[in-house]
């Protein structure tokens, strides 16, 4: 009779759970498989429910988005999307003009929306890309004309905008990236000119021999026509496979050469000639034609020929004559103050390339204390080892200014912590992560601790306490952008071991995000400046998983129905939109890479092994 009612009492209790589990169940969307059907309602339902956002520049990323993912399965309702949004683009573009964002000393200037637009079509029409480029010229050129809004449309750069839809394309349509290219081409070469010196080596290492035809054509096209010597001045480096370019702050533009790239000496050549040429032809006042740096053509181009005077002596005899003769017409043509600001300028350049003794040599040496802040934050953005690093902490207290102190001081330990961990020196990083107070910074080498300690099998576990080191450190902080960035970042690295934390923190990112208003969380970078009065460092600092899209399409590979659920929890409409199809469009994309992959050939029944013939004696 006990033993009845003990089993009774189980038995109720197991009811008793199984009806708060249904109860519990039942207030929770139950949310499906992913597969193509599906991905395209919940789409579609974004889209329909995102037309109440307000904001043009967000109905335009929704729509691109949309627009992308759709084209797949419905071309025509994909067009009518990219439509809208470039019209969308227009509009803005005709209210606002080029937009722009400070960020200290250094100004940011915000995507031309219209160009955004045209470079997702091209990547899945470039011939129609390429069509409605010619409305969006015609935009530009209109605003240029005169009137209230010409000044809004004089900063906006048709260079720099076609080369980056080129750019966006070289490895996925290289024909119609160089035709893009082509284009931008059309445009005058001036001070505008700098993004042409990192587009020819990209696309150099995707065909050399277009890439040369095409600096080539920039010679031609603009020789003839007065091409600026600034633009001379961005161009000068391609030819012979210089990673910066050639003349007074030879460390203006920078770019990594391919493996692979050979120097054209008939570009050289080429490019000699038009710059001398270019140099003879200026005129007697050029000095005070003043150029965007505040320096004159004059001084440029005798700088530039100055450069390379060796170059041609080596390679180019018959052209020394010619070089000699242009650069002493330019040095005619400056002042006394020029020749003052170039020398200036070649001593900053030379400090800047000493080696880190020496510029210590230099500190010690300073008997004022008139430009000491910015060598001191010199010394710290180029020391390359912890012995450095450590030997430049020592001038930190020799920082005048409070908030470049403060910024210098975290900067040095995040180099140091980042050197500690690209060296497996794993708990020195940790150690060094500590002395960053900078929040979204400390992460980022949290990040980079997990993953280091991920590579190795058996550290799976303190790779985790790192990144509940994170955590912990994002949900101290006060409630921001920060704070979500974060999490988001904690939850894109938990995916790859722990679904199960990874969920738990995507939710917890979204209660953080739901009590901000109109955040910003699209950025894959975050910048890193130090400002003095006279001065300015900056630099970009790449942010894994610290964009919404990204986190959500990361998480959802092992836990498409969470991941989706989260995404509905946003309130934020527009945040809502981006997150779902982030979400659909990677688990569309996986399951076509999965479908692409060769299917196992089934096992063949093995041939039946031949019994051996009995040997016959021979007698």
């Amino acid at each position: 009779m006990k033993k009845f009612a003990y089993n009774l009492q189980i038995a109720s209790a197991i009811l008793m759970f199984a009806s708060f589990a249904f109860a519990q169940k039942s207030e929770v969307e139950i949310v499906p498989q992913c597969d193509a059907q599906l991905a395209r309602s919940l789409v579609e339902t974004q889209i329909s429910d995102s037309k109440t956002v307000e904001a043009t520049d967000k109905q335009i990323k929704i729509l691109i988005r949309a627009a992308d993912f759709l084209w797949q399965f419905e071309e025509t309702a994909a067009r009518k999307h990219f439509s809208d949004a470039l019209d969308l683009a227009r509009e803005r573009f005709k209210e606002k003009g080029v937009e722009a964002k400070g960020n200290g000393r250094f100004t940011e200037r915000q995507d031309d929306f219209r160009f955004q637009v045209l470079t997702a079509i091209a990547k899945r029409d470039a011939v129609w890309a390429n069509k409605l480029t010619d409305a969006v010229l015609e935009d530009i050129k209109a605003s240029r004309q005169g009137g209230e809004n010409a000044e809004r449309g004089r900063s906006d750069n048709e260079t720099n905008r076609l080369l980056e839809i080129a750019s966006s394309l070289l490895k996925s349509n290289k024909s119609a990236a160089f035709q893009f290219a082509g284009r931008a081409a059309g445009f005058p070469m001036d001070e505008n000119s700098m993004r042409w010196h990192s587009f020819l080596y990209r696309a150099a290492e995707v065909d050399q021999s277009q890439a040369d035809a095409l600096y080539s054509e920039l010679l031609t096209r603009r020789g003839g026509a007065n091409i600026k010597i600034k633009a001379l001045y961005f161009l000068s480096g391609y030819p012979f496979g210089n990673s910066g370019n050639y003349g007074v702050n030879n460390s203006m533009v920078g770019s990594t050469v391919p493996a692979s790239f050979v120097p054209n000496p008939n570009l050289q050549r080429q490019y000699l000639n038009v710059l001398i040429g270019e140099t003879l032809a200026l005129k007697p006042n050029a000095e005070a034609q003043k150029n965007e740096s505040q320096m004159p053509e004059a001084l440029v181009a005798f700088s530039i020929l100055q450069d390379l005077e060796t170059i041609v002596v080596g390679r180019f005899s018959d052209l020394q004559t010619r070089l000699v003769a242009a650069k002493a017409y330019a040095n005619s043509l400056m002042t006394a103050e020029n020749a003052a600001e170039l020398d200036e300028k070649r001593k900053s350049n030379e400090a800047g390339h000493l080696s880190f003794d020496k510029k210590i040599e230099e500190l010690e040496k300073k008997a004022d204390s008139k430009g000491l802040d910015a060598q001191i934050v010199d010394l710290i953005f180029d020391a390359e080892t912890d012995a450095e690093l450590s030997r430049g902490a020592q001038w930190l207290s020799k920082i005048s200014e409070d908030p470049v102190r403060e910024s210098a001081t975290n900067f040095l330990w995040f180099k140091r912590a980042e050197l500690a961990v690209k060296e497996n020196r794993l708990p020195d990083a940790e150690k060094h992560a500590e002395k960053v107070s900078e929040l979204e910074h400390r992460a980022i080498i949290y990040f980079k601790i997990a993953e280091a300690k991920l590579k190795q099998e058996n550290l799976k576990e303190p790779a985790a306490a790192v990144l509940e080191t994170a955590v912990k450190a994002a949900l101290k902080a006060p409630n921001g952008v920060e704070r979500a960035q974060v999490l988001l970042g904690t939850a894109f690295f938990f995916e790859k071991y722990n679904q199960y934390r990874a969920a738990e923190v995507l939710s917890e990112a979204v209660k953080t995000v739901n009590r901000l208003e109109n955040p910003d969380l699209s950025a894959s970078s975050i910048y890193r400046k130090i400002e003095g009065k006279d001065f300015g460092y900056y630099m970009s600092i790449a942010t894994p998983g610290y964009s919404l899209e990204k986190s959500f399409a990361q998480v959802s590979r092992k836990d498409f129905q969470g991941a989706l659920s989260q995404a509905r929890n946003l309130d934020d409409k527009y945040l809502r939109t981006l997150a779902v199809i982030a979400v659909v469009g990677d688990c569309i994309e996986a399951q076509e890479k999965a479908s692409e992959k060769p299917k196992a050939k089934p096992n063949q029944p093995k041939p039946a092994a031949k019994k051996p013939t009995p040997k016959q004696n021979s007698h």
